[in-house]
């Protein structure tokens, strides 16, 4: 397989990654509107900025940093791609953080989503790993 197939197939899966952390429905929300009332509701990756989890918004924000260093990395210097595979593993962290938030904090709310923006990171991270490294 040729270097620039590699090249588009790891800046792919960041791009379907970002596509569906911006979807409405992707990330399990809950809002306190009182001491016993709680409204339960699935949003953005970016609307809970305010809220205490705030993994939802750090995971899309390394999701797009995932993606410049995909276009820096890959693309244009083809050099750096340690510095990638940190960037790739701190991102689905992040991303698993985010899905077991919501499954512990409040046991009834999980999004598939979730977990398919979680899987598509770890080929992230997988496709980084066996693509870049030295042939021994």
């Amino acid at each position: 397989m040729s270097k620039l197939f590699k090249n588009i197939f790891v800046l792919l899966l960041p791009v379907c990654a970002l596509v569906l952390e911006l979807l409405p429905f992707s990330f399990p929300f809950v809002s306190v509107m009182g001491p016993n009332n709680r409204y339960k509701t699935s949003t953005s990756y970016w609307a809970p900025f305010y809220v205490m989890n705030v993994s939802g918004p750090i995971t899309l924000i390394l999701t797009v940093a995932l993606i410049i260093f995909v276009v820096i990395c890959g693309l244009i210097l083809k050099k750096g791609h340690k510095y990638l595979f940190v960037v790739s593993v701190a991102t689905a962290i992040m991303s698993l953080l985010a899905m077991l938030y919501s499954v512990i904090a409040w046991m009834d709310k999980f999004t598939v989503i979730s977990v398919v923006i979680f899987l598509l990171l770890c080929g992230e991270c997988l496709l980084v790993y066996f693509s870049y490294r030295k042939n021994k």
